[in-house]
């Protein structure tokens, strides 16, 4: 679908899932078995649609949409179409978060590897809260945004989601691929 003719429907709180391309993209999908590699969360500020985003190198920032688009990136839009989501509190959450670091090579390799394990013998799995990747972001903001139902619809382990686990939460559908241009 033509980013230009859909624009408009995309609202705040919005789900953007990353089909990246790249080595370290790949490297994720693979390794999360997801079909993607990235999740940001979509936002209206001043007329203009941005990405809100944890970034390795970045942190959590804002990003313009059409930026990613125009670049060749692809990109699949889920719109929130469970109506208890509160899509203010969604875009606040991550919003409040901005400027903050990105996970720490320890934190994402205790995550993705070494969590499954002291899950199942019940250690201790405490992480930093201030420092995020982009699917546990995603998730603890829609959390956020159910607010005290999260609990009853959304799966404890946030820290262990990949971008793909991301987009089976049935709170969110997919709209279908953003493309910048027609293909040739």
């Amino acid at each position: 679908m033509l980013y230009h003719e859909v624009e408009s429907q995309i609202q705040d709180g919005d789900f953007l899932f990353f089909r990246g391309t790249a080595f370290y993209s790949r490297v994720i999908q693979r390794w999360t078995k997801s079909r993607y590699s990235h999740v940001a969360v979509a936002v209206w500020i001043r007329k203009s649609l941005f990405v809100l985003e944890a970034v390795e190198g970045r942190g959590v920032r804002l990003f313009p949409l059409s930026m990613y688009l125009r670049s060749g990136c692809k990109i699949d839009w889920f719109k929130i179409i469970d109506p208890r989501v509160d899509r203010e509190k969604v875009t606040q959450w991550f919003l409040d978060r901005v400027g903050n670091n990105y996970a720490s090579p320890r934190q994402l390799i205790r995550s993705f590897v070494t969590l499954p394990f002291a899950n199942a013998l019940d250690w201790s799995t405490k992480i930093d809260k201030n420092r995020w990747f982009c699917s546990f972001a995603g998730v603890e903001a829609l959390r956020h945004g159910y607010g005290e139902l999260a609990d009853e619809v959304i799966p404890d382990e946030a820290e262990l989601a990949s971008p793909g686990d991301v987009s089976y939460i049935e709170a969110l559908h997919i709209q279908g691929t953003l493309k910048w241009k027609e293909e040739e």
